[in-house]
C-alpha cells in the first residue's frame, strides 16, 4: 500500500463518516421535530376537545 493509496483510503473513510453523521443528525432532528410537533398537536387536540366538552356542558345546562 503506497502512501497515496493510504491518503485516498483515509479520505474515503472521512467522507463516509461525514455522510453517516449527516444522516444520523438529519434523522434525529426530524425525529425530535416530529415528537415536538406531535406533542403540540396532541395538546391542541386535547384543548379543543376540552373546550367542546365545556361548551356542551354549558349548552346542556342552558337547555335544561
Amino acid at each position: 500500500m503506497k502512501s497515496s493509496d493510504y491518503g485516498y483510503f483515509l479520505l474515503s473513510i472521512i467522507f463516509i463518516a461525514i455522510a453517516v453523521y449527516n444522516i444520523i443528525v438529519l434523522y434525529v432532528c426530524s425525529y425530535i421535530v416530529g415528537v415536538v410537533f406531535g406533542l403540540t398537536g396532541l395538546i391542541y387536540n386535547c384543548s379543543v376537545f376540552l373546550l367542546w366538552l365545556i361548551m356542551g356542558g354549558i349548552l346542556t345546562k342552558l337547555l335544561n
